[in-house]
């Protein structure tokens, strides 16, 4: 799904022009979501820092945040400013957009690609539209 988020913005998972990052650089058993808060914090804590250094040193120029929860937790995590835009377009697609650093650009959007249900092809499209126009500002 974020492939074709991506792909708006002359970028592919494919040809290594994109890549994905997480909040942790570590796999969990259960899922992120089944753990508790005090195993997320932990974690958090330990790895927070490692993202900074890689946003930071990596030469990232734009971050896409995939849903409420990573848009919450850039926020609460990494100090970002993001704003919430005005959509004219009556859509339930949510979108917010800040400067992490001079260099980078983050756009983030409520509805999570890759695990919500009934996430329709138009509506993926008007956020990979919306994250195009943002990506040049």
């Amino acid at each position: 799904m974020l492939e074709k988020v991506v792909k708006h913005v002359g970028a592919s998972y494919y040809d290594g022009s994109a890549c994905h990052l997480d909040l942790v650089q570590w796999a969990t058993d259960p899922v992120w979501s089944g753990l508790d808060s005090a195993e997320t914090e932990a974690l958090l804590k330990v790895d927070i820092p490692f993202l900074r250094q890689q946003l930071a040193q990596e030469g990232i120029r734009l971050l896409l945040l995939n849903g409420t929860g990573i848009v919450r937790a850039f926020k609460t995590h990494l100090g970002g400013d993001l704003k919430k835009l005005e959509l004219a377009d009556g859509g339930r697609a949510e979108m917010f957009c800040g400067q992490a650093n001079a260099k980078l650009t983050v756009v983030g959007w409520n509805i999570n690609l890759q695990s919500s249900f009934g996430v329709s092809n138009a509506e993926i499209t008007t956020i990979g539209q919306k994250v195009a126009l943002l990506a040049k500002l």
